[in-house]
């Protein structure tokens, strides 16, 4: 699997180094299978609602345990290109 997110460089404020810390911990993450760093960035919520090719998923332990997490174990060499 292979993804590419655009991160910004120039001129940005604290809310937009808050986001790419973000952004870099979740890829991060999702790089070494780690769900405890992914959770870190996530609202762990029954509100959260999550959209992607498979349909929607309603709260986050509903997404983290039957999509995320099964999903993951089939990740290998997943590498994120930041291009910034």
């Amino acid at each position: 699997m292979f993804a590419i997110l655009t991160i910004s460089t120039f001129a940005q404020s604290k809310d937009e180094e808050a986001v790419k810390k973000s952004v870099l911990q979740f890829t991060g993450g999702m790089e070494k299978g780690d769900i405890k760093q992914i959770e870190e960035v996530w609202a762990k919520d029954d509100e959260v609602t999550v959209f992607e090719g498979g349909g929607m998923d309603k709260g986050w332990t509903n997404y983290r345990d039957k999509h995320l997490i099964p999903e993951m174990k089939f990740y290998k060499n997943l590498k994120y290109d930041l291009n910034e």
